[in-house]
């Protein structure tokens, strides 16, 4: 990951130019003076590229540490920089007779994913070794007569998590981060399947007004007016909140068969795309985010993603399943995140504070045909998953504990 030597002096020989020639417009400044500022900023630049290369070879050895160097650098790195792949999510509650005439322009063959319960098309990798030049293979969505999109593009990964929670109809289910809404609206293919006589409630929660305001918008294009809140009136079905997911409290305990955390995380492959965009492009505005990244950053999500987990076993009834997920690379904010979970209740089982455990489900690799098992739960990489991913996935199951047995 390298800086190219030519991109990088083009920056600054570009930066220099656009300098030099507004100052000279400025009658208040001489010739020398440009000359001296636009030396300055490219010196400026000059050392943010330094700084640049520093971050990504400390990136780099960070994360080749935890896959193993071949790994990172051969397959999972190039993987990861490779154009995002997508799957068409086929919204239910949509009329599907215009489908065929949309799908039309695809670009390639396109094929049901057949592992997964609710209707998703893909189209076929292509064979072509320049996977960064492959074009988005799917339109924009379209709309039917009753103002309902009819599909929704996300990865398959990210669905595939959401049937690890084994969703049926008449449950009550917690989505605690549902922005940007892609996977809420994939639990609502399986959650409301039973006509007008509907039981189930999915409760949506997102912090972020702006996040949250996007999420409303989402729900209502993907699901009927029936099922969603109209103006201030929540529905009783499909309800939003702006919660802080990590106070005690927050929400009612006990009460969801279901809960979902989508966790914010350090989302490496999109500060991969974003340095790599910048590279290319010489809008070294995109590197933001990257120069924010330090290698404790997963640290210091782990420590909110904890709290969050915690949050939600809290809300889940006994015997119900909680899905914690995250698109992260760092096995700190993975399994490492479960194991902080189940050393923290432990804690307090032994101070006598919580009357409730967790265990984690296990999985088979034939339930999950791409994929590998982790300590705690299942991982989806790009070099190995049908270029799916990265999304982590655990499942943990609400257990009431018995105070008399030394062994819990």
């Amino acid at each position: 990951m390298a800086v190219d030597p030519a991109v990088t002096e083009k920056a600054i020989d570009i930066l220099a130019d656009d300098l030099a020639v507004s100052n000279i417009k400025n009658p208040e400044d001489s010739p020398a003076s440009s000359q001296s500022k636009a030396k300055s900023g490219a010196k400026a630049r000059a050392k943010q590229n330094e700084r640049l290369q520093g971050l990504k070879n400390t990136f780099n050895e960070q994360y080749a540490a935890q896959y193993g160097h071949e790994r990172w650098h051969n397959s999972l790195l190039p993987a990861l920089l490779a154009q995002t792949r997508y799957s068409a999510l086929i919204n239910r509650f949509a009329d599907a007779s215009r489908l065929p005439e949309v799908l039309q322009s695809v670009q390639g063959d396109l094929e049901r994913v057949d592992y997964l319960s609710v209707p998703c098309l893909t189209v076929k990798p292509s064979m072509s070794k320049d996977k960064k030049k492959e074009p988005l293979p799917f339109p924009a969505p379209s709309r039917d007569l009753n103002n309902l999109t009819n599909y929704y593009l996300l990865d398959a990964a990210s669905i595939l998590a959401t049937e690890a929670l084994d969703i049926e109809p008449g449950h009550v289910v917690l989505d605690m981060c549902s922005a940007p809404g892609g996977k809420s609206v994939a639990l609502c293919q399986r959650l409301f399947t039973g006509g007008d006589k509907q039981t189930s409630i999915l409760h949506c929660n997102e912090i972020s007004p702006e996040r949250r305001k996007r999420l409303r918008n989402v729900l209502r294009d993907y699901l009927p007016a029936k099922l969603v809140e109209t103006g201030p009136q929540d529905s009783e079905h499909v309800k939003v909140t702006g919660n802080d997911a990590t106070r005690a409290h927050t929400f009612t305990p006990e009460y969801y068969d279901r809960v979902m955390i989508d966790a914010p995380c350090s989302s490496e492959r999109h500060l991969l795309h974003d340095i790599q965009k910048a590279e290319e492009s010489g809008n070294f505005a995109l590197l933001d985010e990257f120069l924010k990244w330090t290698p404790g950053h997963s640290k210091t999500m782990a420590a909110r993603q904890v709290q969050l987990v915690l949050r939600g076993l809290e809300a889940l009834c006994f015997d119900g399943t909680l899905l914690y997920a995250t698109c992260s690379l760092s096995d700190v904010e993975n399994d490492g995140v479960i194991s902080q979970v189940m050393k923290e209740l432990k804690k307090r089982q032994k101070k006598g504070k919580d009357t409730f455990g967790c265990e984690v489900v296990k999985f088979k690799k034939k339930k999950f045909p791409i994929g590998e098992k982790t300590k705690y739960g299942w991982i989806v990489l790009p070099d190995v998953g049908d270029r799916w991913g990265p999304l982590f996935f655990s499942v943990l199951r609400k257990i009431e504990l018995d105070y008399s047995d030394d062994d819990n």
